[in-house]
């Protein structure tokens, strides 16, 4: 049936993992992350598909700069021991995280400090990988690269970068509003 998803008239650029997506993950909840312009923050709640029921919205971020649709679309994913990330931006260079949320979406903390390169035009895909680490593949508008780093669960750590790609324009994907995506296959490939 259908759902509305927010009453929030400002909310726009919405992002979506479902659980079964993660590996051996048999959940049925859908993870939506969207963006809202009146708080300039970045919200999170839940769709659980038995029975079509909301959870309660969660304002993830607080007030993080302005917000617009020119600004980074999100990415969110839900690692394979179950810990939720997700990446958003406000609209000024330097102003690009990760949270990261152990408990259900409840609460969230930045999981990067100064680990990425980033302005508002960069854009990340997340994916999830054994052992609960995720890996993020940010699209570095500055340099048109695809550069891969990988979430150490173990260690709370973000990996030295690398470069997977050097002639990716975001700038064009930017400038027309069009998003771009990467997912995993059963065997473990991007």
């Amino acid at each position: 049936a259908p759902v509305s998803v927010t009453s929030q008239t400002d909310a726009y650029t919405f992002a979506i993992w479902y659980d079964k997506w993660t590996s051996n993950d048999n959940g049925s909840l859908i993870h939506i992350v969207f963006g809202e312009r009146g708080t300039d923050a970045f919200f999170y709640k839940y769709l659980n598909t038995t029975g079509d029921t909301l959870s309660s919205e969660v304002d993830a971020t607080g007030d993080i700069g302005r917000l617009r649709e020119q600004a980074q679309n999100p990415s969110i994913v839900k690692s394979t021991i179950g810990n939720l990330f997700f990446s958003g931006a406000d609209d000024s260079s330097g102003n690009e995280d990760i949270w990261k949320s152990v408990n259900n979406g409840t609460t969230w903390s930045s999981s990067t400090a100064t680990s990425f390169n980033n302005d508002f035009n960069d854009e990340f895909a997340l994916l999830p990988l054994p052992g609960g680490d995720i890996i993020a593949i940010q699209a570095d508008d500055s340099a048109a690269d695809l550069i891969a780093r990988r979430y150490n669960e173990t260690n709370d750590t973000w990996m030295i970068g690398t470069i997977i790609n050097t002639s990716f324009e975001v700038s064009t994907l930017a400038n027309s509003e069009a998003s771009w995506g990467a997912t995993i296959d059963r065997n473990g490939y991007i």
